[in-house]
């Protein structure tokens, strides 16, 4: 088994509706969330988010 992962990183002010488990096409690949979603604020707003994708082959 080959897994590889990648990190979505959102634009300023940008967030996403996903979840752990949550399935994605990105990159021409079907990704899953893998883990919660991170979201960061800065002062009292929301500055990005981080997800965890992940694609299993084989």
């Amino acid at each position: 088994m080959v897994a590889t992962g990648w990190l979505l990183v959102t634009r300023r002010g940008v967030d996403v509706d996903l979840a752990p488990g949550d399935r994605v096409t990105a990159l021409g690949r079907l990704l899953e969330v893998d883990g919660e979603p991170m979201r960061f604020p800065l002062g009292d707003r929301h500055h990005h988010t981080e997800v965890r994708l992940k694609a299993v082959d084989g």
